[in-house]
């Protein structure tokens, strides 16, 4: 059944852009208000009480080698790679993903989907490419808004329990935040893979010229040796 469906709906969305007037559009608004608006207070609690416990942990494992300065680069690290799309999805999933669900059982039941079939209407295409529609829209704008919650809440917690400034925090966290780390709506494991890749490229070269150094620096040195062997003699 969940594989029919799935099949139904990749069906209803390039039949949808042939034949917008089969999409119950005016509908909608008010998904993006249920969805989006109703759910933000949820959404931003999660993620603003996740960034505190990964500051809290990141201050408890990294304070012991005096590595706090690496406390926000790990908030956006494991916030806006892992956690953030993780937790909104999930905390989406469970309240609105239950309430669309729920919704679309109660039109089966009471027969609505029924009589748009009678009225010669696609009911995938008219109720649930909106639905999955509004979710695509959504969804970023919820994830991005939680990654800058999260980095509230780890501020909070390391400012509270060391020494660091806001202002530190601040800018550390401003030379974490790379492109690939604040993109939340590019596939996780795609933006982890062009992340490393681009770690890698960038530390690849400074690599290539401390080894080119260090052997010119042997060089030296032994040219240094054989002369004083050779002034010796």
């Amino acid at each position: 059944a969940a594989f029919d469906f799935v099949g139904r709906s990749a069906v209803a969305f390039p039949k949808a852009i042939a034949a917008p007037q089969s999409v119950d559009w005016r509908s909608l608004p008010r998904l993006l208000q249920e969805i989006g608006a109703d759910a933000l207070l949820v959404t931003s609690a999660a993620n603003l009480l996740i960034g505190v416990i990964i500051g809290f942990l990141g201050v408890s494992q990294l304070g012991r080698f005096g590595a706090v300065a690496f406390v926000p680069e790990l908030v956006v690290v494991a916030h806006f790679r892992e956690l953030g799309p993780l937790v909104t999805a999930i905390v989406v999933a469970g309240r609105s993903g239950a309430g669309l669900a729920s919704e679309l059982a109660t039109m089966q039941v009471s027969e609505e989907i029924d009589a748009l079939r009678a009225m010669g209407f696609d009911p995938v295409r008219w109720l649930v490419v909106p639905r999955c529609l509004a979710l695509v829209i959504v969804l970023p704008l919820l994830t991005w808004i939680g990654d800058g919650l999260a980095l509230v809440g780890g501020l909070a917690a390391t400012t509270v329990i060391t020494h660091m400034t806001p202002r530190a925090y601040v800018l550390a966290t401003a030379d974490t935040r790379t492109m690939d780390e604040a993109v939340g709506g590019l596939p996780m494991d795609l933006r982890v893979e062009i992340g490393e890749r681009r770690r890698q490229g960038q530390r690849l070269e400074p690599a290539a010229r401390r080894h080119l150094g260090s052997d010119r620096q042997r060089r030296v040195e032994r040219d240094g040796e054989r002369g004083e062997v050779c002034r010796g003699n």
